[in-house]
């Protein structure tokens, strides 16, 4: 079994420019095509690949499906296009209409090799009152990816409580984003409070490019000499706070 819950969108990469309005765009992992990923009047954000950091937004008027695998789309406004041809690691759309509301609430995650929960969409999202036991991988995911698997999202309203988390892997809570240059930071407002967390080694929580990330009267059980402050670390990070 995969991740018991995953819940993100889909990033299709731009191949060419047909004119300031239109552009030809591709499914680019083997394992998700074929879908209708746009409609007539969805707002779509192109990002920057390199960044994840969001370029611009626009409106789709227009909507022609080449094959399984590339779809032709027209907007409702121009585009730089030399701008956006200058960015060597090339420009991505998300479809921002159809990004959900969560509530994940009183599940019990067991028996998987890999996450309990795999989550990036910009809208609210509620985690709590589960437990999340051995999970190989980390209890919680939130990646945002524009270079493997091309699963869509950033997270900006997150809270995740009254979680117990026992011996999953390291970091249990882990973000994740695929940017290879920081220009911002692409997950914020995450409220991360009265969760348990019993670890046996590695990060309570971690990874990279979150901003307004709270971080209160959670519990700690570990073993070893470790301070509590050590199993929360960030990199290329904005504010992170500890109380």
């Amino acid at each position: 079994h995969d991740d018991p819950i995953n819940v993100h969108g889909t990033y299709l990469k731009i191949q060419n420019y047909l004119s300031q309005k239109q552009v030809n765009v591709k499914f680019m992992h083997h394992e998700s095509w074929g879908f209708e990923a746009f409609f007539v009047g969805d707002s779509i954000e192109f990002v920057d690949v390199a960044s994840m950091m969001t370029i611009e937004s626009a409106k789709i008027t227009a909507v022609y499906r080449n094959d399984d695998q590339n779809i032709t789309l027209t907007f409702d406004k121009d585009i730089d296009v030399a701008s956006y041809q200058a960015r060597t690691s090339g420009v991505v759309i998300e479809n921002i209409s159809w990004t959900p509301e969560v509530e994940i609430r009183r599940n019990y995650f067991s028996r998987v090799p890999t996450r309990g929960v795999l989550l990036s969409t910009r809208r609210r999202a509620v985690i709590e009152d589960n437990i999340f036991y051995r999970m190989q991988m980390a209890g919680i995911y939130v990646s945002g990816d524009a270079a493997s698997w091309y699963e869509s999202g950033k997270v900006t309203d997150l809270t995740i409580r009254n979680n117990t988390f026992i011996e999953c892997g390291s970091p249990v809570i882990f973000f994740d984003p695929t940017n290879s240059q920081n220009n911002g930071f692409v997950h914020s407002n995450i409220k991360i409070e009265n969760n348990t967390f019993k670890i046996a080694s590695g990060q309570a929580v971690g990874g990279k490019s979150v901003d307004k990330l709270s971080f209160t009267n959670n519990t700690i059980i570990h073993s070893g000499a470790a301070t509590a402050d050590s199993y929360v670390s960030f990199n290329n990070s904005g504010l992170v706070t500890k109380s």
